[in-house]
């Protein structure tokens, strides 16, 4: 990954998950970057299997820390 992408990786959230970890993308995911974005606590209710464990409990913190936000 070369330099831009890596800055690109660490400034938008759903750029890390595609193309860092390999994700597919759907609509709820971007509403929910969009919500963690801006909302202080938030509550997610969908169906199984639609990556709410994944995407909100391992990538949002594995994001944090790439951009070194969180301490591991």
């Amino acid at each position: 990954m070369d330099a831009q992408n890596i800055q690109l990786a660490k400034s938008n959230f759903l750029f890390f998950c595609k193309y860092v970890l390999g994700m597919d993308i759907g609509r709820h995911h971007i509403e929910w970057s969009d919500l963690l974005r801006t909302e202080k606590r938030i509550l997610i209710e969908s169906a199984r299997g639609h990556g709410k464990s994944w995407f909100i409990s391992k990538a949002y913190p594995l994001w944090l820390v790439y951009r070194n936000l969180m301490p591991i």
